[in-house]
């Protein structure tokens, strides 16, 4: 794996830059330069891959693999997570995938809003509404695969990461 500096970083690497990221993402702009100089505690190059993802465009999960699913860029993100264009490498299709926050994945509430929500869209059918197709469970996240709105470029896959950190 490659990183936002284009060094290679081993898994426990990148558990490393992404837990500082999201912890960094919870704090204000103005406090992150202080957060990570204490927390990477003289580690420059990992201050430097922390501030690459958070620098303006930048994120976490583009470029990366979430089982058949290649993301490709980040279209928005919210307070439960962020969520990415992305291709199906198995179905050779365009989708949506949600990752959501470590805090977020890690809540055994929000994980069952999420899994509500997913069932719920899988019992409509509307061209307007994306159709889930299944929820899956591969390490490190649990996802539900769905198409998109005719034309809209994005399907609405949904992924929850529960450690934040995903497979390339």
């Amino acid at each position: 794996m490659t990183t936002g500096t284009g060094r290679a970083m081993t898994p426990e690497r990148w558990a490393q830059v992404d837990r500082l990221y999201h912890a960094a993402l919870t704090r204000p702009a103005h406090e992150r330069t202080a957060f990570l100089a204490e927390a990477c505690a003289g580690d420059d190059v990992l201050r430097q891959e922390v501030e690459s993802l958070l620098a303006p465009g930048a994120s976490a999960w583009a470029g990366r693999r979430i089982g058949v699913y290649q993301l490709q860029a980040l279209l928005g993100a919210g307070g439960m997570g962020e969520v990415y264009r992305a291709r199906d490498t198995k179905l050779n299709r365009d989708v949506a995938i949600k990752v959501l926050l470590p805090a977020v994945a890690n809540d055994a509430d929000r994980l069952a809003r999420f899994s509500r929500e997913a069932q719920t869209l899988a019992a409509l059918n509307h061209p307007n509404i994306a159709h889930i197709h299944g929820l899956e469970e591969s390490d490190p996240s649990t996802h539900s695969a769905s198409s998109g709105q005719a034309g809209s470029g994005q399907a609405g896959v949904r992924a929850c990461a529960r450690d934040g950190a995903g497979g390339r």
